[in-house]
Order: C-alpha cells, then sequence, then structure tokens
C-alpha cells in the first residue's frame, strides 16, 4: 500500500512538468484536438464516477443536430450551382462558431471482496465506449471561404478496477486496455458540396492504437473536508501505431467540503495543450436526503457555468445539466450552451 501512494505522488510529480507547460499557440487556422482536449477533460471530471450496472452519457452542444441534418440537406441539391450556394450560405451563417458532441456507455460487474489486514479491497471489471468530438466553422485568414475543421475521437476501454478502503483514506485503481482512433479534417465549402464530404466522418475513424493504461487516485479525509489527489490514462505500454491524442495523461487535484445539506469545492486539471487556469474550477451544492435523494449544484470554470440537478432513487440516478458560457467567443469562436445527460442504473451499498 506504500508503494501506492509512492507511485501515485511520483506520477503527478514527474508528469506534471512538460516542456511548453501551457497551450499550443493559436495560428490564423486553430486546431480542433487542442480545444477538444480541454473540453473533454471538462467532460470526464464533471461525470460521476459511480458502480453501475449500465451508465448512459451524453453531453451536446445546442444547434449540432440542426448544423449536421441541414448540412446534409444542403448538399442533396441536384443543382451543382444551388448546392454551392446553399453550401456556401450554411457555412456563413454558423460562422466563427463551435460545437462539440460526447456520449458515453460503461457497465460495471463486481467482483469478491477482500480484506488484508486495515485494508478492504473492492474490485470489479469494466467496459466503457466512448465518442466525442470538435466541430467548428470559421473564416479565419480568409473571409471568403469558410472552412469546417473536426475532430474525432472514438476509444473503449476494458480492465479491472478496485476501490481501497483503509480508516484513514481511500483509493481507487483501474488497470486496463485502451483503444484508440481518432481523425482530423479540414474541409471548405467545395469540399462538402463538390465532392460530397461529410462534416463527421465516422469511416475515418479506420486506425486503432493500443495501450495498457493505469488510473489511480487518492483521498483524504480531514474533519469534514476530502483532498483528492489523482492521474488517470497513464499509458504503461503503448504500440507502434499513433494516433493524434496520443496518449498525455489527466492530472487532477480537488478538495469538497461536506456541511450536511450544503457543500462547496474546487479543483485544479492538467493535461498538455491547455494551462493551469484553463484547468481550475469551483463548485458548490446542496442536498435534500432521500428517498428521493435531490441535489442541486454549480460548477464554475474561467469561461462558464455548470447548473446541475440530481435525482437518485435506490438504484437510479438521473442527472441533467447545462453548461452555460459567461465568456464569449473563446479564441474568436462563439461557444453555445451544452446540454448534458447521465442516467444510471446503480448497484447498492457499493
Amino acid at each position: 500500500m506504500l508503494l501506492y501512494r509512492r507511485l501515485l505522488v511520483l506520477s503527478i510529480l514527474t508528469l506534471w512538468i512538460s516542456p511548453c507547460f501551457g497551450a499550443i499557440p493559436t495560428t490564423t487556422v486553430r486546431d480542433e484536438m487542442v480545444r477538444y482536449t480541454l473540453i473533454r477533460d471538462r467532460t470526464i471530471l464533471e461525470r460521476p464516477h459511480n458502480l453501475s450496472i449500465l451508465s448512459i452519457k451524453a453531453h451536446i452542444s445546442s444547434g449540432t443536430k440542426s448544423l449536421i441534418s441541414e448540412m446534409r440537406e444542403a448538399s442533396k441539391n441536384p443543382d451543382p450551382i444551388q448546392k454551392n450556394l446553399n453550401v456556401l450560405a450554411l457555412l456563413n451563417r454558423y460562422i466563427n462558431t463551435e460545437r462539440y458532441l460526447d456520449a458515453d456507455l460503461e457497465t460495471n460487474v463486481p467482483l469478491p471482496y477482500l480484506s488484508i489486514k486495515n485494508y478492504q479491497f473492492l474490485p470489479y471489471a469494466f467496459y466503457s465506449f466512448n465518442l466525442s468530438g470538435e466541430l467548428s466553422i470559421s473564416n479565419f485568414g480568409d473571409v471568403t471561404n469558410p472552412r469546417a475543421q473536426t475532430y474525432l475521437k472514438k476509444e473503449s476501454a476494458l480492465g479491472l478496477a478496485s476501490a481501497v478502503r483503509h480508516e484513514k483514506y481511500q483509493g481507487n485503481f483501474r488497470l486496463y486496455q485502451l483503444k484508440r482512433s481518432d481523425a482530423k479534417a479540414l474541409l471548405t465549402y467545395s469540399d462538402i458540396a463538390n465532392d460530397n464530404k461529410s462534416l463527421v466522418q465516422l469511416d475515418s475513424l479506420n486506425v486503432e492504437s493500443k495501450a495498457y493504461a493505469l488510473d489511480l487516485s487518492n483521498t483524504w479525509t480531514i474533519k469534514n473536508t476530502q483532498l483528492t489527489a489523482e492521474v488517470r490514462e497513464l499509458a504503461l505500454k503503448k504500440d507502434k501505431i499513433q494516433t493524434n491524442y496520443g496518449y498525455r495523461p489527466l492530472l487532477h487535484a480537488f478538495f469538497v467540503t461536506d456541511h450536511g445539506f450544503w457543500h462547496y469545492g474546487g479543483g485544479m486539471h492538467y493535461r498538455r495543450f491547455y494551462t493551469l487556469d484553463d484547468g481550475m474550477y469551483v463548485e458548490a451544492g446542496i442536498t435534500r436526503a432521500g428517498p428521493p435523494k435531490l441535489d442541486l449544484s454549480t460548477r464554475v470554470t474561467n469561461e462558464s457555468i455548470n447548473i446541475i440537478p440530481e435525482l437518485t432513487w435506490g438504484f437510479f440516478h438521473f442527472r441533467y445539466g447545462m453548461r452555460l458560457q459567461y465568456s464569449n467567443p473563446v479564441d474568436e469562436m462563439w461557444v453555445p450552451a451544452t446540454h448534458f445527460v447521465i442516467l444510471e442504473f446503480q448497484y447498492p451499498d457499493f
């Protein structure tokens, strides 16, 4: 157990140092993967992680479905000239805006508990699948030629995990095989109209990279405050196939102070491509003990605020929320509100 804690601390201290220690400088055409990395990490960390029979989680920016369906219809026009005009008009209508989409599915199977001296191990097997992406339309560098930029990523994880409980602290670890594929695209209105290319090209996710990865976290309790440090997606072994995203670990530290009816906290996370101030947040919430249990919480970052009501009734857990931008535009892009839904069927008393 001492080795476990030393490994966690060593991982955070060594991986925190990056040659650039910040965001990649912006260019006339921004890299959607850079923006995606920040939004994806915020999404990961604002989603609860419970031992669930089945967990379904989805985030989608306002207007994403309309944009994709309208573009599909505009590119169907049989008249080439009218098709070009329709696509160009649609791109100009959504000019200098971004959209984010994220769908996640996970299932867990508990394994027999173990007890060694003063430590309890609560192992389980898990499988998760995620499909997510970032889309922007801009005219940076050439106002007469709007472009659609997309970044898509598909990944799955299969492995073993365990909660580790002790009277003074508790921890978690996950060891798993991570499969990942991704693709970037830069499309002009001519590509969409004349070459019939879609904004979302799932068939481009055809090169898969595999790695064995480790998640580690440790929580210390001091009176009514919990302090947690964790590292996620720490690649232990990677194959030779490379993706654009690569295998860069996510570092996260946060605290929560619980006063029964209400709580508050804050934290900071970091992964290459964004700065530490982008990863800072504060949060607060109120709780009504159940059944049913009702929660209302909010989280504030340097550009957005989340409003999140929750309902937990027995094994059923439901969360709906909105990520609202109070700072707009970001990187000269208008960011719409993001809706998210989480539906879980939980195992009892874990």
